[in-house]
């Protein structure tokens, strides 16, 4: 998933409806899927959602801030290494 992260939340500012529709609908499908497994790569997807989290795009910046939430409640003391910069952008 980190591969495709990055790329998924780019689309969310894209143009076209459709393309941000599909993205949020993989994302949100991502999303469901970290939630049910213990192997998640929280250090490298923090980051990537830390970098996007200063998007101009509001739907981008709301779609980040909920998956660091995410990331938050399932990875707890995971996070920690991460929160500075987790709070540096909310």
């Amino acid at each position: 998933l980190p591969e495709l992260l990055d790329g998924l939340l780019n689309m969310l500012s894209d143009p076209n409806r459709e393309i941000r529709q599909q993205a949020d609908f993989a994302l949100l499908e991502f999303l469901q899927e970290i939630k049910t497994t213990s192997d998640v790569d929280v250090g490298r997807m923090s980051h990537i959602l830390v970098a996007r989290a200063a998007s101009a795009d509001e739907f981008t910046q709301l779609t980040v801030i909920t998956w660091l939430h995410e990331f938050v409640a399932l990875s707890g003391s995971k996070m920690l290494p991460y929160m500075a910069d987790v709070l540096g952008v909310i």
